[in-house]
């Protein structure tokens, strides 16, 4: 109905011509009748008015596809110019589909030789096994690198023993539903080995925690962009971290600094699991299902500090 109005003027201007043509093949049919060669005239005429007729009705259908198209394109026009403004305000630089691809290894390996001894760089994931697996991470050797130039690096992982660890665990291995299976989940072998392979760098310029909390995405802070890929639970078929897409954002913009505030939350929750040798004995030997309990406490003062009251503010209760 929209197209109807639309090209209502154009649909009766070319009727009418269309009627004009009809009244001109009327008169040249008159003047047949004149003693003049009258299959020529007729044969003229008549051609004439096919190709007028034609042409015009042909224009008109061409007109209204080049609108159309006109309007697709001012469309995709408008489209574009509004992802480019977007990827402006959030600083956005580039998309790689999947943290799995080679190019991207290799834009973050770059990124990471880059980086100033005097600048820090920060890391919070899962596992982080292309940074910290000796034996496979394709950014291991990068690490190295930084590690013995002593460039300053702050590294959070998930702890494998609360509550967000067992729930993607589990989603990553159906085969391991319940608690007692868990330390032998694939999770938590990828986050002992990548504790090991911290550990073994032997680097002071290096610290790690593990966070008892869910970490919800992988931020790798380098010089001046952020790293940010975020985690899911994928299925039961896959790795969750599997088409994943990375996104690479300059680091002064609002957005970046909300989630390098989100690392420092992360990273201060994170104090009492410092990575060590001692540590990694623990998670290896332990009880952990005691874990949780026992850090309720802090991870609650942390948190919420407004739900407690210090013990030297209360007053004791007078007799009655």
């Amino acid at each position: 109905m929209n197209d109807l109005k639309k090209d209502g003027p154009s649909i009766l201007s070319r009727v009418v011509v269309t009627l004009a043509l009809l009244l001109i093949s009327v008169a040249t049919l008159y003047l047949g009748r004149l003693e003049i060669d009258k299959q020529l005239v007729i044969g003229v005429v008549t051609g004439l008015i096919v190709l007028a007729t034609a042409g015009l009705w042909v224009s008109f259908f061409a007109e209204r596809e080049a609108q159309r198209t006109g309007q697709a394109t001012a469309e995709g026009i408008r489209q574009a110019t509004d992802l480019s403004r977007a990827c402006v305000e959030v600083g956005l630089l580039q998309i790689f589909p999947s943290s799995d691809e080679e190019e991207y290894h290799h834009f973050v390996g770059d990124r990471l030789l880059r980086a100033h001894r005097r600048s820090e760089i920060r890391v919070a994931g899962i596992a982080c096994r292309a940074f910290f697996h000796a034996d496979g991470g394709p950014n291991n050797p990068q690490i190295k690198q930084l590690a013995a130039r002593e460039v300053p690096m702050r590294v959070i992982l998930l702890h494998p023993f609360f509550e967000p660890a067992i729930t993607r665990a589990i989603r990553e291995d159906s085969n391991r539903t319940h608690f007692s299976e868990h330390p032998h989940s694939m999770l938590v072998s990828d986050i002992i080995r990548s504790c090991e392979g911290i550990v073994g760098l032997h680097a002071k310029s290096i610290e790690a925690r593990l966070c008892p909390v869910a970490v919800t995405c992988r931020l790798t802070f380098v010089s001046d962009i952020l790293m940010f890929e975020p985690h899911h639970f994928g299925s039961h078929k896959e790795r969750a971290s599997i088409a994943t897409p990375v996104f690479i954002v300059k680091s002064d913009v609002e957005f970046a600094h909300r989630l390098a505030n989100h690392f420092e939350f992360l990273w201060e929750i994170s104090k009492p699991f410092i990575v060590s040798s001692d540590l990694i004995g623990e998670l290896r030997s332990r009880n952990v299902q005691g874990d949780a309990q026992s850090y309720l406490g802090y991870y609650m003062q942390a948190c919420r500090p407004d739900l407690f009251v210090p013990e030297e503010k209360t007053s004791p209760q007078q007799p009655a």
